[in-house]
């Protein structure tokens, strides 16, 4: 046709943002008043609404045998230059002033963290099959700030998102609401009346009832013969 490639796809990225846009317009008015779904339905969630829309499109285009108009390629670049630019802005947004004056306890919070979080992100990476490191390193970056974080230090192993890895982390976006609706709909509206002890039980619960669900999943892997599809890391193309 006479659009350009690139174009086309950046087309087909707005028309998921506005069909999100849309969808969260037309939602806000009919929970209005509703604590719980006023937070589900913000623009603050913005992302993991769009990125529904996003995988309802994909499933479409296949469905009615439409992927020769998708370059898997091209979406590849836009999603890393992307990512690229998300990173930078979100720097660039830091306030200085507010940095520089809790320095100490922002720091020995940060590395702290950034520290168990590494553990914990390499410890799960080792259960998880033949793209285990790809799999930690992108764990550990989602962890520590975002998707796009997540998917800048993926680059690393992963530079053209080749592997199965990238999907994943799309429905991984998706299905981390469910595993979050306590936190974002029950603790954090009463967040402010919490004390200290009342935190470290809460969020202490949720690291116990995550490790006894990995000997679980690691049974229900076996179960199914061993590693999962999606552990076999594809051909690039």
């Amino acid at each position: 046709g006479t659009v350009d490639s690139l174009a086309w796809h950046l087309g087909l990225l707005g028309v998921a943002y506005v069909i999100t846009y849309v969808w969260l317009s037309a939602m806000q008015p009919l929970v209005a008043g509703n604590q719980v779904l006023s937070v589900f339905f913000s623009y603050n969630l913005f992302f993991i609404h769009g990125l529904t829309v996003c995988v309802l499109m994909r499933m479409a285009i296949e469905r009615f045998g439409w992927n020769h108009k998708v370059d898997d390629d091209t979406l590849k670049r836009i999603t890393s230059g992307s990512v690229d630019f998300m990173v930078v802005a979100t720097l660039m947004s830091i306030q200085i002033a507010v940095l520089s004056a809790l320095l100490v306890p922002i720091l020995l919070i940060a590395v702290a963290v950034t520290l168990v979080t590494f553990l914990g992100a390499m410890a799960i990476g080792k259960l998880s099959g033949q793209l285990g490191p790809e799999r930690a390193v992108t764990a550990f970056g989602c962890c520590c700030g975002s998707t796009g974080t997540g998917l800048l230090l993926l680059r690393m192993l992963d530079a053209d998102f080749s592997t199965s890895v990238p999907k994943e982390l799309a429905f991984f976006n998706i299905a981390i609401i469910v595993v979050n609706i306590p936190t974002l709909f029950f603790v954090a509206p009463i967040a402010p009346s919490l004390g200290a002890w009342s935190y470290l039980a809460i969020f202490g619960g949720y690291v116990i009832l995550m490790l006894f669900c990995i000997p679980l999943l690691l049974k229900w892997q076996r179960s199914r013969g061993g590693q999962p599809p999606s552990v076999q890391e594809p051909t690039p193309s």
